[in-house]
């Protein structure tokens, strides 16, 4: 699901390889929640390490419409429960 990280992104390999983690783990449903909450943060966090790199801005182009898709599954959660998780 996750797109190869180039060189630039490597700070970031850390939160999304964790995100990849849980989303193997099919029997707690807040696991989604992390995984999402991860590569949403690798993504904030690696927008100034991609600085003029184009195979960085395209791995992140790839990993928020991957968070975009995922977004929809994220409403069965309200918003007290998202910030419990």
């Amino acid at each position: 699901m996750a797109p190869s990280v180039p060189p630039s992104l490597k700070k970031i390999k850390v939160f999304l390889s964790r995100a990849e983690e849980l989303d193997r783990d099919k029997g707690n449903p807040e696991s989604r929640v992390v995984a999402y909450n991860l590569r949403q943060y690798g993504v904030l966090a690696g927008i100034p390490l991609a600085g003029t790199d184009p195979a960085a801005k395209a791995c992140l182009g790839e990993l928020l419409n991957d968070l975009e898709k995922e977004k929809a599954a994220m409403a069965v959660f309200s918003k007290e429960e998202h910030w419990k998780i």
